[in-house]
């Protein structure tokens, strides 16, 4: 008669089907997953718009250039001709090209250099018929003494948003590897049940068997037949709704994986190696990448920008301000730049001081403040909670570990039991009910040892996820 301790461990993959590990499963639900392309495509183009900004700080380099424009005025210059005075007036025409570099400094700074060619020129008819082309090369900078906004911080702003929005996707690939990891060892757990529930059922179908010929034409014993059967019934629609059950969670698998339904596959044992590190290493690691932690650690980071800011516009404005010229003035454009030099200059300081806002800079003040407190406490509160749960879940997986020991050597002994106990039975040294009493210790034994092998694997898969500890191996 065929025994099922080898269902504790693993299967054979008898079957003619595709055999898919658990490093698969979570590749393809990885890859598969809509929301998980999704928000890659989202990931990549924050990736970008981060490296746009970070540009941004680069000097920043403009071409321009005003096409002809024509325009002219009565002038207060007056020719007499034959005595009679006729009027003058000025006419205006040309256009001007330049090229602007402007580059940042810090604390919001900004210096300009602006080189252009201007072929404005004036020509007053009658008068002064001459055309008068500028050039000239500008620098301008304003530099405040004391920040006066969060503009030269905009990058580290920026970063701390798309640090958030990081977070957010870690989130949801973590939560899709758990599902997709859970998947299958509910699976791997009813695809063992299954085969279980088969070979028990066939089991009590050859004690069908063998108490028909045991009995005979034994009136006395007729009612053995009877439990018999009804046993054997027992364990056929036990094994039906193991197969139903296991039906479903294909189904499940399929719709994770984005498979046909229709697919046929055997999920392999698991085999996840046993962790290697102490309550203390697990529990670091896991606070050290927590992304409920890190999400509300990048919020308080936020809060303190803005808080940061608010303070920087409610207070005193002081910058240096100064700008110089080169310049030339000719009729034709080479007579502009031989006379090209220095010709222009200021400099300057600009204070702005706040005098009266009856308290509305205060105010705003102290309420961004108190969300910074409350954020802060937010995030300790988060920090513990944390670190309580990642103990139970190890102190749950140790004893987890512990007690499907326990199940499987339980298992082991059943099975060691109900042998002897069916050859007793043979030779008339057991009655029947000794038998199904055996056969019921054996299909419990079972069950636990199989179940407990299940909770054990997904305690130990959540925390390698959580962790983010490489399935294969057992500490990093």
């Amino acid at each position: 008669m065929r025994r099922i301790s080898a269902v504790i461990f693993a299967i054979a993959a008898t079957f003619a089907l595709d055999t898919l590990t658990l490093g698969q499963t979570l590749d393809l639900a990885e890859e598969g997953n809509l929301q998980i392309q999704s928000a890659k495509k989202e990931r990549s183009s924050r990736n970008l718009a981060e490296t746009a900004r970070e540009r941004a700080l680069m000097p920043q380099v403009t071409l321009g250039m005003s096409m002809p424009t024509y325009s002219y005025e009565e002038s207060d210059v007056y020719i007499y001709v034959d005595s009679d005075p006729v009027a003058s007036w000025k006419e205006k025409y040309g256009g001007s090209a330049y090229m602007r570099i402007l580059m940042p400094t810090f604390w919001g700074g900004r210096m300009a250099i602006v080189p252009f060619f201007s072929g404005m020129a004036e020509r007053y008819k009658l008068y002064n018929p001459r055309d008068i082309i500028t050039n000239e090369l500008l620098f301008h900078i304003r530099q405040p003494i004391i920040p006066e906004s969060g503009e030269h911080r905009r990058l580290d702003k920026a970063r701390i948003e798309t640090n958030l929005e990081e977070i957010e996707y870690v989130i949801q690939r973590t939560n899709i590897l758990l599902q997709a990891g859970l998947v299958f060892i509910n699976l791997y757990v009813s695809q063992n049940k299954a085969e279980r529930a088969r070979i028990l059922s066939v089991m009590a179908a050859s004690f069908v068997e063998e108490t028909e010929a045991k009995v005979g034409n034994d009136d006395v014993r007729q009612e053995w037949i009877w439990t018999a059967t009804s046993r054997s019934l027992g364990a056929r629609a036990d094994s039906i709704s193991a197969e139903q059950d296991l039906r479903l969670r294909y189904h499940q698998m399929a719709n994770l994986l984005n498979l046909p339904s229709d697919t046929a596959f055997f999920v392999d044992d698991p085999a996840i190696p046993a962790l290697a590190m102490t309550e203390d290493e697990l529990v670091n690691m896991y606070i050290a990448q927590n992304p409920n932690i890190l999400k509300l650690a990048a919020q308080l980071a936020q809060e303190e920008f803005e808080l940061e800011e608010l303070r920087m516009r409610h207070r005193a404005k002081v910058a240096v301000t100064g700008s110089y010229a080169l310049q030339g003035q000719g009729e034709t454009f080479p007579e502009a730049i031989e006379t090209f030099g220095g010709n222009r200059w200021d400099f300057g300081v600009s204070v702005s001081l706040p005098v009266l806002d009856f308290g509305y800079a205060s105010h705003e003040i102290a309420s961004k403040e108190e969300m910074v407190e409350a954020k802060k406490r937010e995030l300790e509160a988060e920090q513990r909670k944390q670190e309580a749960e990642i103990r139970i879940l190890i102190d749950k997986l140790n004893t987890l570990a512990a007690r499907f020991e326990v199940l499987k050597d339980a298992a082991i002994r059943a099975e060691k039991a109900i042998n002897i106990v069916e050859q007793k039975y043979r030779s008339d040294e057991a009655e029947l009910s000794q038998l199904y009493d055996s056969y019921n210790h054996f299909k419990g034994s079972m069950d636990r040892a199989i179940s407990g092998k299940g909770d054990y694997y997904e305690t130990l898969l959540r925390i390698k996820i959580l962790c983010n500890i490489p399935l294969e191996v057992s500490r990093i």
